[in-house]
């Protein structure tokens, strides 16, 4: 069976994400490290990091550390730095 992806919200940034690629996109922009976003979601640091080249990609981003970050933080999140 294949699952179903998201349907695109209007109401929240980057609606080409999944729900699990917003989740995760939050939590780096929060700058939490892949192997703490995996133990709290309960996947391996592989599906972080396959997740995290998704995103990449379908923002058009090239790393992690700026512009993926930059954008969820434009887009208003990480109003806090949770480690």
């Amino acid at each position: 069976m294949i699952a179903a992806t998201a349907a695109p919200t209007s109401d929240r940034p980057f609606p080409v994400l999944t729900d699990r690629e917003h989740e995760i996109l939050d939590r780096l922009a929060r700058g939490i490290r892949n192997e703490a976003i995996a133990a709290r979601m309960g996947i391996s640091i592989k599906t972080v990091q396959n997740n995290v080249s998704t995103i990449l990609l379908k923002l058009g981003a090239t790393d992690r550390g700026a512009q993926a970050v930059a954008l969820a933080r434009d887009a208003g999140w990480a109003a806090t730095n949770e480690v």
